[in-house]
């Protein structure tokens, strides 16, 4: 990797950050704050849904008999 001769040092890293006011504006954008509520749904819905089926799977297995009713009552362990 390239580095400059003087090495990295703070003040050449901070010119090289955006303004600060760039960064909140773009933060406190709605269409940010909206993007960011429906990825964090979709992550809890998605290892919602995840571990249910996985627990479903445990059941199912346990006693494949019965794994056409497909519910937590009858195939309990």
């Amino acid at each position: 990797m390239l580095l400059p001769k003087g090495g990295v040092n703070w003040k050449s890293t901070r010119a090289r950050l955006p303004p600060w006011r760039a960064i909140l504006v773009l933060l406190t954008r709605t269409r940010f704050l909206v993007s960011l509520a429906v990825t964090g749904l979709v992550i809890l819905l998605w290892r919602g849904v995840s571990k249910s089926a996985s627990e479903m799977q445990k059941y199912v297995n346990s006693c494949p008999w019965k794994a056409f009713l497909a519910t937590y009552d009858y195939c309990m362990v």
